[in-house]
């Protein structure tokens, strides 16, 4: 998660000499215009081919949200602050035609300052959809994810079946208890 920038400078330049003094750190333009995007083609095609594998037509998936204070542009590749960036990542979930089941996050989407409404959530979903489920001729299946209340009602939007996320739901069950117990037993643990 740090900037393409980090090869191009002279500390990370001398550990890399003391590590494997022979080894010549390509520049960041090498790294941001040939590897990263030949990596990305490769790893893209094998989930692809991974994908037209599946069994049942169907892929499931899980998606997260969360707010931090520091989010990385993808146009730049460089640091930048907001509070109110949020992240979302789309992972499938399926089985190959020898029953293996797979996972690959399929892309983090930054909001940053774009309203976080169930219809903006569900156009990053769509996306996704669009990009990496429907070319290869399945369909979404469940969603697992949390229970806020924009994310569920984008699935809803979508005709898409939330599934509760059973370490989300427990979370809950914790948290709730703890903040139950008395003051004493609190301070005790």
């Amino acid at each position: 998660m740090l900037s393409f920038r980090l090869v191009d400078t002279d500390s990370f330049k001398q550990l890399m000499s003391m590590a494997v003094p022979q080894y010549v750190v390509p520049s960041r333009h090498y790294f941001s215009k040939t590897a990263v995007p030949s990596l990305h083609n490769q790893v893209s095609d094998k989930i692809k081919c991974a994908l037209r594998n599946a069994i049942c037509g169907k892929v499931h998936l899980t998606t997260d949200t969360w707010t931090t204070s520091s989010s990385y542009s993808a146009s730049s590749s460089s640091a930048s602050t907001s509070s109110s960036s949020q992240p979302h990542t789309f992972t499938t979930n399926f089985s190959t035609g020898r029953g293996k089941s797979q996972q690959a996050i399929l892309k983090l989407i930054c909001l940053g300052d774009r309203p976080h409404t169930a219809q903006e959530l569900w156009r990053g979903i769509e996306q996704q959809t669009y990009e990496w489920i429907l070319p290869v001729g399945l369909k979404p299946g469940l969603v697992v994810c949390d229970n806020g209340r924009n994310l569920v009602a984008a699935l809803g939007l979508a005709g898409l079946t939330h599934i509760p996320c059973l370490a989300h739901v427990l979370n809950l069950v914790v948290q709730k208890f703890i903040l139950q117990l008395p003051r004493h037993v609190k301070a005790a643990a």
